[in-house]
């Protein structure tokens, strides 16, 4: 479907609300899409020690913190993304390391300091959720998923805006690794297929995560060992894989999934995360653009995809110190690019990835470790 460009003669990037709700809450109108790359009007952050940042995008500047985490403990975060509740509101939810709300749900204000609704995934074991993605199906409330460690070889899924979760059982998948030491680290959405990869397996829902498939499109020809991450954009689906000590990549285009391109091994100053499952690569793309950072590294690498292709493989090396160093990355898909660190700092990108300037430190003076990111412009960014 068409995305609008104007409404009253007034132009897409200008509209901020339409009747009073604000455009990024919009699906569409009159049956014609939102814009996805508008841009964002607020960037939240996940935080360390129960807590969580949010700033609007018009200064990043101006940074405020609170206690989002209820009860004593001070869980740590390990995944944050925007969607919609029942209602077709912007929202957020966050994975944290707790074993009794491995998810936990905003309000529609974000800004509003308030504990958000814990969810408990069930009583397996440790189920600590790695990735979290919401995927846009055509409804009010969208579908969301999580994944994380395969305690109870499950994906969890939502269809009532992230009130109610349940387990989608894929220990029966080939290839699939079981158990609290395995995980999924890698999951993504784009063109109406949800793409999730463990070790050398690629895993393929066309029906927003209620049913899988096992895909080995890498058979023979270079497996990709340690699967990090995923992402989409220009109608490509982007691997970022870890073998043999180096950072690796490869893509293919949406229109076929078993057909993916020749590898690509990055730069090798960028750092490869060890085999724990607390050790990540993360990513985020736009228009053609994807950029990749490993936790507790300065090097950020970016290049460009189409199709099974990728081109202009480069790496920056930023310059953040030891302590403060990247844990997360995002895009608006409207020009900026934000990197939350270690020590609360934030580091922002204006030209697709290539270069980089901090433009807070020590976020409230705590040296809190800021360690996910994301903005109200909902993914992906085409």
């Amino acid at each position: 479907m068409a995305d609008f460009e104007k409404v009253n003669d007034v132009a897409a990037g200008d509209i901020e609300k339409v009747n009073n709700i604000a455009k990024s809450s919009i699906q569409n109108i009159n049956g014609v899409d939102t814009p996805s790359a508008a841009g964002a009007t607020r960037w939240v952050i996940g935080a360390n020690h129960a807590h969580v940042c949010h700033a609007a995008a018009s200064d990043l500047t101006s940074w405020t913190t609170y206690d989002n985490t209820s009860g004593t403990g001070t869980p740590g975060c390990f995944d944050i993304a925007a969607g919609k509740d029942a209602n077709g509101n912007i929202i957020y939810v966050m994975s944290r390391d707790s074993t009794s709300k491995e998810l936990m749900v905003s309000g529609t204000d974000v800004t509003a300091v308030a504990d958000w609704t814990d969810v408990d995934l069930g009583s397996e074991g440790d189920l600590d959720q790695y990735r979290i993605i919401w995927c846009d199906d055509g409804s009010t409330s969208g579908v969301w998923l999580s994944v994380g460690r395969q305690t109870a070889d499950k994906v969890y899924r939502s269809t009532d805006g992230a009130a109610n979760w349940t387990g989608v059982d894929i220990s029966g998948l080939s290839g699939h690794t079981s158990g609290s030491g395995n995980g999924i680290q890698a999951m993504c959405f784009g063109n109406g297929t949800v793409m999730m990869a463990q070790e050398d397996n690629i895993y393929i829902s066309t029906d927003y995560g209620a049913n899988w498939s096992a895909s080995t499109p890498f058979s023979g020809n270079n497996p990709p060992g340690q699967s990090r991450c995923l992402t989409y954009t220009n109608s490509s689906f982007v691997l970022v894989y870890g073998r043999s000590g180096e950072i690796r990549a490869r893509s293919c285009a949406d229109s076929d999934l078993t057909d993916w391109g020749n590898e690509t091994t990055i730069d090798t100053d960028t750092r490869n995360p060890s085999g724990t499952l607390a050790d990540n690569i993360a990513i985020a793309s736009a228009g053609g653009r994807v950029a990749h950072v490993t936790a507790n590294d300065e090097h950020v690498a970016f290049f460009d995809v189409s199709g099974k292709t990728l081109s202009n493989v480069s790496m920056v090396d930023t310059g953040m110190s030891s302590g403060r160093r990247a844990e997360d990355i995002e895009t608006d898909g409207n020009g900026t690019w934000l990197i939350a660190c270690r020590s609360g700092d934030i580091w922002r990108s204006t030209n697709n990835a290539a270069s980089w300037t901090r433009i807070v430190t020590n976020v409230d003076g705590t040296n809190r470790n800021l360690q996910g990111v994301c903005s109200d412009a909902l993914l992906p960014f085409n």
